[in-house]
């Protein structure tokens, strides 16, 4: 076998080793953990002991929330290239980054806001007891350290 075809061989069976070793870590090590918004909603499915009705109060409250999730995401992220942009355009920490950084502490306020209301939604088809774990449950991944 010549060396050309030998360095073309190597090149790819290293490029396909590399792939599976990019997929093994990304999926394996880098997944995101489990998130308190998903802990929350397992949680309240899991441990509240629902009745059928406050399971759907719930199911339509998430499913309404879902969607304006979807729309904050998208103004978070949006906010965030503009922000982006701001900085490799001007490339100094003038009034135009200021205005994008601005920007962003709205979009990310609202979504909070949002986030905050949809947890008093759900909290509002419990019982006393079940509210009292929910509120504990809330409180915990509030104060949860980042990972």
């Amino acid at each position: 076998m010549n060396p050309a075809r030998r360095a073309i061989i190597l090149t790819v069976l290293l490029a396909f080793l590399a792939g599976i070793g990019g997929a093994f870590v990304g999926t394996k090590l880098l997944a995101p953990k489990e998130t308190p918004d998903n802990a929350l909603h397992a949680m309240l499915h899991s441990k509240l002991n629902l009745s059928k009705a406050q399971d759907q109060n719930i199911a339509e409250e998430e499913k309404r929330f879902s969607l304006i999730r979807s729309r904050l995401e998208a103004n978070a992220h949006s906010a965030n290239v503009e922000l982006a942009k701001a900085i490799q355009s001007s490339k100094r920490d003038g009034p135009e980054v200021k205005m994008a950084i601005e920007h962003v502490h709205i979009t990310l306020g609202k979504y909070q806001k949002e986030t905050v209301s949809h947890i008093f939604r759900m909290r509002s088809v419990l019982n006393p007891d079940q509210a009292e774990t929910f509120d504990r449950s809330v409180a915990q991944a509030l104060m949860q350290e980042p990972q």
